[in-house]
């Protein structure tokens, strides 16, 4: 059941396993119905809170939020695993306003960047790039991977993940188990990618202090884990576990090895598909029955169980909320560890890429990553920041409208969570049908980037709600900082 509260500006959703708040009645039907797909289904248990930047999204809403549970979705963290936001404050605040204020320099910028960080489909290596100097095995921060897995296990009351270790073999071995080139993967660090992936460089109207901002996320790496084990929930939640209820349903309960009632439908599918060890069907308990009385019913019956057995081995139909649990959900969540620390890690990189084209030194950093698991918290969040109490974090907006820094409230009735963004206005096709580059060109009017064409119109202004939208709801969850003005901003056009 689904109910709005004028006054607060919440609509509330009641589903079969839990409630949802979405935190703003400015989202559409197809927002709120993948809400109350979701509440209505048996991997959501815990109270879920939607940011006020929401909208429907490719596999589960954005802007989601809730706190893990013994299942988990894949989708409900994203293809972009580990996606956020990198701020850093920049020292030399004089030097810097006076090459802002010149075309000519800013256009060097944008060559030094473009220069040292790859967009788009670009990595290191490819043509116009460097070779990566990056040593993945030897630079990369393994025992941050450690760390977070360890306080993962320290706050959770069921069963520890194990791990053999972060380093060169589970590197090796994960992409091995992908498919994925462990070199693109290596060559990927510190490139932007593309898409609403972003390099800007943003004055604080409060401090006047300049700030680099990169916005990305984990690259290939990330994507083909979350396909990976997307794939693997679909395996184990399809509707073959149904379909193999129902046959087995009027089968004697006594000619098979397992109990219809109590097996969950991983299980279910093991038991079938012969990973548990043994045979599923008491073929000796059928002849013991028809041996004597009734010989030819062996043979129905045996025909019967293999007619399941066949079934179970065609493939199923996935849903978008298919779950993990118990072994495999564990191997999620180690991928996790790896792909959130890969994306925070190439972050680094690129923001101090940027500072080192402008000769400028890093006073300050914050980190906001919107599309993660919280290995401290416990809270999933696929489109959400993390604001805890008296934490900073950075929420962006557009190319035009630039970004704020809040401080966190730690609000539960938020998940201690804020928005991401300010939220898209429609899909990237609907933007490019919608607006002109003449249009895109003067809302980005006093910002330079020559990243406004036809190829990134999905990318302007307008494809985004009001940031408005944003700001009257955000202070329940943390209070706005500093403004920061966008005078440089560059995106990938592929």
């Amino acid at each position: 059941m689904t109910g709005g509260d004028r006054r607060s500006g919440t609509i509330e959703v009641e589903g079969e396993h839990t409630t949802a708040e979405i935190k703003t009645e400015a989202v559409d039907e197809s927002c709120i119905e993948q809400v109350e797909t979701l509440v209505d289904h048996e991997a959501f248990r815990n109270p879920v809170r939607v940011m006020p930047d929401a909208h429907a999204g490719a596999g589960a809403v954005i802007g989601f939020t809730m706190e893990l549970g013994d299942r988990i979705c894949p989708n409900t963290v994203g293809v972009d695993i580990g996606c956020g936001v990198a701020a850093v404050r920049l020292g030399d605040t004089d030097r810097l306003a006076d090459e802002f204020g010149s075309p000519e320099r800013l256009r060097e910028l944008d060559e030094r960047v473009r220069a040292a960080v790859p967009l788009g489909r670009s990595t290191f290596g490819d043509e116009g790039y460097p070779a990566q100097e990056y040593h993945l095995v030897d630079d990369f921060p393994w025992e941050r991977c450690e760390a977070k897995l360890s306080t993962l296990n320290e706050g959770w009351d069921g069963r520890p993940i194990e791990s053999p270790g972060y380093g060169k073999e589970y590197f090796l071995g994960l992409c091995d188990r992908l498919g994925y080139s462990p070199k693109r993967a290596i060559d990927s660090l510190g490139t932007l990618g593309g898409g609403n992936h972003f390099v800007e460089i943003a004055r604080s109207e409060e401090t006047g202090a300049f700030w680099a901002v990169v916005h990305s996320g984990s690259r290939g790496i990330g994507l083909t884990i979350a396909e990976y084990w997307q794939e693997q929930a679909h395996r184990a939640c399809d509707d073959r576990a149904a379909t193999a209820r129902a046959s087995l349903a009027a089968v004697d309960s006594d000619f098979y090895r397992f109990d219809l009632d109590e097996v969950t439908d991983r299980d279910l599918l093991n038991w079938l598909q012969g990973g548990m060890g043994e045979d599923w069907k008491a073929m000796d308990a059928v002849a013991a029955r028809f041996e004597d009385s009734d010989p030819d019913r062996i043979d129905e019956i045996h025909g019967r169980l293999k007619a399941v057995t066949e079934a179970v081995r065609e493939e199923g139909d996935g849903d978008d909320l298919d779950y993990l649990e118990g072994a495999d959900r564990h191997g999620y969540l180690r991928d996790m560890v790896f792909a959130q620390t890969y994306a925070a890690e190439s972050r680094r990189v690129m923001t101090r890429a940027v500072a080192d084209a402008l000769d400028a030194a890093v006073e300050e950093t914050i980190e906001s990553t919107h599309n993660y698991i919280d290995f401290e918290d416990h809270v999933i969040r696929k489109g959400a920041t993390r604001v805890h109490e008296g934490e900073r974090a950075v929420v962006p907006f557009d190319m035009r409208d630039g970004a704020v820094i809040v401080r966190g409230k730690g609000a539960d009735a938020w998940n201690r969570s804020a928005p991401h963004g300010a939220g898209r206005r429609g899909s990237r096709r609907w933007a490019h049908e919608e607006f002109s580059v003449a249009e895109f060109a003067d809302e980005m009017d006093g910002v330079f980037s020559t990243s406004v064409s036809e190829a990134t119109l999905d990318e302007a202004p307008m494809a985004y709600k009001d940031r408005d939208v944003v700001l009257d709801r955000i202070e329940e969850t943390a209070t706005v900082e500093e403004t920061l003005t966008p005078v440089f901003n560059l995106k990938a056009d592929d």
